[in-house]
């Protein structure tokens, strides 16, 4: 037990060992397990071996892994081996780093909780090349999708299976899109739903009152979900589909609601994005969360903070707003 005790409060990186696992038992707690990513990792690979109906799963999560592999060894080079002395870029990388963990625990737990979504054999990669150039695929088309519809169950399946946030049904009110180019291949999916009831930096952009705010809210759209497919990468896509849904959505809102949105918000998780496409098509970065989540009551702020973007949909959206 002189070994035990000297590990008494320590966590050790550990593989499947069973010796391990006896030691920690006879520790009762004092020592925490954890497992080494490295044969996690092989996991993957032997699955994607002997399961290839798998196989694009199985690259994403060994790409998750390859990537804290990465910001790991970044975060070392910050600091001296033989003294342990930090500089001044260790702490972004760690907070980088970090972030990076918990979007892929927040991936696990999703997947998780949601073993019974099947991923069709239309949301595999295409065999054919994708297209690389925006003037391969314009003009793109919008399709809106209806619930209950085949489309919808795509949709759906997609979202779950590429979407870092995976897939939830959508607040309230709703619209869905997926993106076509000319010749009909998918590209990317959209979608919208009712906006966050308080966003303190949204309404002082406004200059709402609570009261104003409460009569006007319906006017005001978020854009809930964007993915453009891991496997198509073209230049200016995002910002191109942004601006032509922005143009479709005014009156495909107002069709089915019967209320013309004026104003649409949007949610970007940093550090894991900066918001490049939504600068690029007319979006305005007006503050950033708390960590709170639409439905923390308890202000547990357990949530990554989001930087806010806003997008008018009309010249005078602020007076439509405060009248």
């Amino acid at each position: 037990m002189v070994f035990g005790g000297a590990l008494a409060g320590q966590v050790l990186v550990v593989d499947r060992y069973s010796t391990y696992k006896k030691l920690a038992r006879v520790l009762e707690g004092r020592v925490t397990l954890a497992w080494c990513w490295s044969h996690q990792r092989r996991d993957f690979i032997d699955c994607a071996a002997g399961q290839p109906k798998l196989s694009r799963w199985c690259q994403g999560w060994l790409g998750r892994i390859a990537a804290i592999y990465r910001l790991n060894r970044t975060r070392l080079s910050h600091c001296r081996a033989d003294t342990g002395e930090r500089d001044e870029g260790f702490a972004a990388v760690q907070r980088e780093l970090e972030s990076e963990l918990a979007a892929l625990f927040g991936t696990a737990e999703r997947e998780l909780k949601g073993l019974d979504v099947t991923f069709g054999p239309d949301t595999d990669p295409p065999l054919e090349p994708p297209p690389r150039a925006l003037d391969e695929v314009r003009p793109i088309r919008l399709r809106a999708v209806l619930g209950g519809t085949p489309q919808s169950r795509q949709w759906n399946q997609f979202i779950a299976r590429y979407h870092y946030l995976g897939y939830k049904t959508l607040v309230g009110a709703q619209m869905r899109y997926t993106v076509h180019d000319r010749h009909g291949r998918l590209l990317a999916l959209l979608g919208f739903s009712t906006a966050a009831r308080k966003l303190a930096p949204r309404d002082r952009f406004i200059g709402w009152t609570p009261a104003l705010r409460e009569k006007n809210l319906p006017k005001v759209i978020d854009n809930a979900r964007f993915l453009i497919l891991p496997w198509i990468e073209i230049p200016n896509l995002a910002s191109h589909v942004l601006s032509a849904v922005c143009r479709q959505l005014i009156h495909d809102w107002t069709s089915r609601y019967n209320t013309t949105p004026v104003l649409i918000e949007t949610f970007v998780e940093t550090p894991r994005f900066i918001g490049t496409a939504y600068q690029a098509s007319g979006w305005t970065h007006v503050g950033t969360t708390k960590g709170r989540g639409r439905y923390d009551r308890h202000k547990k702020y357990d949530k990554p903070k989001k930087a806010i973007w806003l997008r008018p949909l009309r010249k005078d959206w602020k007076r439509s707003l405060n009248r």
